[in-house]
């Protein structure tokens, strides 16, 4: 995502995870409109002023009932509701995402750390 305009500063770079939905907010506080209560995501001002680092610790994606996603920063975890298989990489090492990790025994506590991790936000994306 790239952002220009007046108040932003020019030549910085932030890797933080941000939603695309993050956009509306965003527009609407440059507008000077309050954000609706149904808008459930964030401006991105705070990231963009340079007055905040993190804007969600975790991302969450779903395509259909097929597959579901979670990202928390240089690690992303897919599962397959219907195969009820997970997958585990690391995008600092495999950006490609060529070598699945949740098979691997050295990563056996991080994976339920992260699978429990996944489940809350589900419930919280997906409000059941």
């Amino acid at each position: 995502l790239i952002a220009a305009g007046p108040g932003i500063p020019a030549d910085q770079r932030n890797d933080t995870l941000v939603y695309l939905q993050d956009i509306v907010p965003t527009t609407l506080e440059l507008a000077g409109v309050e954000k609706p209560e149904q808008v459930q995501f964030k401006s991105l001002m705070p990231l963009l002023k340079g007055k905040q680092d993190v804007h969600y610790n975790a991302i969450y994606g779903a395509y259909m009932d097929k597959q579901r996603m979670m990202r928390v920063e240089n690690h992303k975890l897919i599962y397959y509701p219907e195969l009820k298989k997970y997958l585990l990489f690391n995008l600092d090492t495999d950006p490609l995402e060529m070598n699945d990790l949740a098979g691997d025994k050295k990563y056996a506590v991080f994976l339920a750390a992260m699978k429990a991790r996944f489940q809350i936000l589900l419930k919280e994306m997906e409000g059941k």
